[in-house]
């Protein structure tokens, strides 16, 4: 990471260091839907959806499409966690 010394534009403070990735890892291109959350953590933070059942869970179909929303930096890292953990969640 870094410059090398001879490319062009280089500022004085940017010498380059030799970095090893310790692990592989996957990151995802969409958004977390509504539907995904539900599935991995069980509950659906989320507050704009167009009914909920007194239970809490999804009664209308296009709002499991819906990003979720209303997550804490806990509850994201809990979800990642809990993702890396079990099979990929069906889109």
């Amino acid at each position: 990471m870094g410059s090398s010394t001879g490319e062009a534009g280089r500022a004085d403070d940017t010498d380059e260091d030799s970095v090893e990735r310790a692990k592989s890892f996957y990151m995802g291109v969409y958004h977390v839907t509504q539907g995904e959350y539900v599935k991995v953590m069980g509950k659906n933070p989320s507050w704009f959806f167009p009914t909920v059942s007194s239970r809490g869970k999804l009664t209308d179909r296009a709002a499991r499409s819906y990003p979720v929303a209303n997550v804490s930096g806990n509850a994201l890292r809990q979800f990642c966690e809990k993702l890396t953990g079990t099979e990929a969640v069906e889109r």
